[in-house]
C-alpha cells in the first residue's frame, strides 16, 4: 500500500510539476509545449485522375516554388507511388500552426487549389502535431 501511495505521490508532483511550458534546454516529451510552439506535418494524399497527373505535379512544382520561401516552411514536397502513378503524397511541416495558416492564406496556394480543385479523385489528408524538439540532436 506505501508503494502505491508513493508512485501516485510523484505522478501527481510531475503532473502538476507540467506548467504548460518545455525547457527549451531540455528534451520535449511533448505532453508541456504549448501548442502554438509545437511543429505540424501535413501528409496529403491525392489519387489524381490519369489525364490529370502531368498537370497535377507542374501545378504543385509552381506552388512549391513560393511555398519554400515562406519563413514558416521547413519541408514541402511531392512524391509519387511506384505502384501506381495516380496516388500522390504531398508532405509538408510548418513550424507552428500560425505560419500554416499564414500558408494557407497565399496567392499561389490558392491558385494551386483551383487549378487542381478537379483533378482528384478522392484525398485523405492526416495532420501531426509534433514537438519541435524531437529531432533535435
Amino acid at each position: 500500500m506505501k508503494i502505491r501511495s508513493l508512485i501516485a505521490i510523484c505522478a501527481a508532483a510531475m503532473l502538476t510539476a507540467c506548467n504548460g511550458h518545455c525547457d527549451r534546454q531540455a528534451v520535449c516529451h511533448g505532453q508541456c509545449a504549448p501548442a502554438d510552439s509545437m511543429n505540424v506535418v501535413l501528409d496529403l494524399h491525392r489519387h489524381v485522375k490519369p489525364q490529370f497527373v502531368s498537370a497535377f505535379k507542374a501545378a504543385f512544382l509552381e506552388c512549391k516554388q513560393h511555398t519554400v520561401k515562406e519563413a514558416g516552411c521547413m519541408d514541402y514536397g511531392v512524391y509519387q507511388a511506384a505502384d501506381d502513378s495516380t496516388h500522390l503524397f504531398i508532405h509538408e511541416v510548418w513550424k507552428n500552426q500560425a505560419e500554416l495558416d499564414k500558408h494557407g492564406q497565399t496567392e499561389h496556394l490558392k491558385a494551386f487549389l483551383e487549378k487542381t480543385k478537379d483533378m482528384c479523385d478522392s484525398t485523405d489528408d492526416r495532420r501531426i502535431t509534433v514537438c519541435p524538439h524531437v529531432q533535435a540532436k
